[in-house]
């Protein structure tokens, strides 16, 4: 994450509605300043989510999501994006798909936030 606290204080709360519970959360920041940390520390009450953040900035995807991969501890990895919410019934979806068809990849359907501008 960068510079979206407020997106991402909603892609959170997507993942902590996931009908499927058993689930760890890491959130890593691309070097982020305080309001994303400010953003997080209500979210951290709930064990399931870490935060982490960078101490420079990579501007772009790769190095944040090695990061989150190389402090994963599951058989399983799912992306969330600041700016992307999950339908309640993703996770449990993916995992089913996943384990049923034996695939290593699964795709689903996602919601992307934006800010509307008044025109």
């Amino acid at each position: 994450t960068y510079g979206r606290p407020d997106s991402l204080a909603c892609a959170v709360r997507s993942a902590q509605l996931q009908n499927f519970g058993d689930w760890r959360l890491l959130v890593i920041g691309d070097s982020c300043g305080q309001e994303t940390a400010d953003a997080m520390a209500p979210l951290l009450r709930d064990p399931r989510i870490r935060y982490v953040n960078l101490p420079f900035r990579c501007g772009e995807q790769a190095l944040p999501n090695s990061a989150a991969m190389a402090l994963a501890q599951s058989e399983f990895i799912a992306f969330l994006n600041h700016d992307d919410l999950w339908l309640p019934d993703h996770l449990e979806t993916a995992l089913r798909v996943l384990r049923d068809s034996r695939a290593h990849l699964f795709l689903g359907r996602s919601a992307s936030t934006h800010r509307a501008r008044a025109y």
